[in-house]
């Protein structure tokens, strides 16, 4: 059994290590998404980095990204902000992982989930396709993660290689690109009114207890431990919702009465925060000119308790 299994170890580890060469020989090959809109990660982790506190991390998905004016925040806390809102789709625990990078005492993590990400949703290719921008950016990887997303990678690496070889090429334009955020994090491109299509306005979007699981419940009683041990504070929102998305099904007091079991202040209730179809922009999370204001305005009113207590 001994030499069977010292063979099959060696087995592993050789393909393994072809597996890595053949990575590395791909990706050094396929041009790299460096204009994308996840590409923003890397700018934004080093806005965080570069920060002296005290300062207000804002930890969320896209709904931050096209719901924040952090310029307001600052002006008006005195905080510096940095914005790590950016894509549902890498999960929630990267943008928290993020968040731990550089923080001190008297700083505050906001934190603001779009309710698909509680459930623990996390897309491996948007997860690989920010890596490939900044393979550094791994460090942010939850450990419990790490597994899933390599699963991914070969599948991952066989459809760039197949699409540089057809000559596809990557571009990014307008909204969804990198140039499109500010030096804050927030999307700064003029979004004047509603453009959302008839399959965005059919997306429900259903509050209930089930959403808080009990991995989201272990990860933040963990977290929050870890955010005071720094000195800092953690305080959760919600995310602004299309009032035509909201599901009329919702348990939204169970929903609540589970979050509220972590012992985490709740800045707002999610009811607050479900505002009218006029204050969107593209989809039933990501809010117009209109809806930043309004949403901004009532985050920082919210804040200034924890503002130089």
């Amino acid at each position: 059994m001994r030499p069977f299994l010292r063979n099959f170890f060696l087995y592993t580890i050789s393909v393994m290590g072809l597996y890595a060469l053949v990575s590395v020989l791909i990706f050094s090959l396929v041009e790299t998404p460096i204009t994308s809109y996840n590409a923003a990660a890397v700018d934004k982790k080093a806005r965080l980095l570069a920060l002296d506190s005290p300062k207000i991390v804002l930890v969320a998905g896209s709904n931050f990204a096209f719901g924040i004016d952090s310029e307001l925040i600052e002006t008006q806390t005195g905080y510096s902000v940095v914005n790590l809102g950016l894509h549902a789709g890498v999960g929630y625990k990267f943008y928290a992982e993020m968040a731990k990078s550089n923080l001190k005492e008297g700083d505050i993590v906001v934190v603001g989930f779009e309710y698909d990400l509680y459930n623990g949703l996390m897309d491996i290719e948007s997860v690989l396709h920010t890596l490939e921008i900044d393979w550094t950016l791994a460090e942010d990887l939850a450990p419990e993660t790490w597994a899933t997303v390599a699963a991914g990678l070969p599948q991952y690496t066989f459809n760039r290689a197949i699409n540089t070889l057809l000559g596809k090429r990557l571009t990014y334009e307008g909204v969804y690109s990198r140039a499109s955020f500010n030096v804050y994090g927030d999307i700064a491109v003029d979004r004047p009114s509603n453009i959302m299509t008839n399959a965005a306005r059919d997306a429900w979007v259903t509050i209930d207890p089930s959403l808080v699981t009990n991995d989201f419940k272990d990860y933040f009683n963990a977290y929050k431990a870890y955010v005071e041990s720094k000195g800092a504070t953690l305080v959760f929102t919600f995310a602004s919702l299309d009032e035509l998305n909201l599901d009329p099904d919702s348990d939204i007091t169970g929903f609540v009465d589970q979050l509220e079991t972590l012992d985490i202040p709740l800045l707002h209730t999610p009811q607050e925060l479900v505002y009218p179809d006029e204050y969107f922009y593209d989809t039933h999370y990501h809010l117009n000119n209109a809806g930043v204001a309004l949403r901004t305005q009532s985050l920082i009113d919210r804040l200034m308790p924890y503002v130089n207590p």
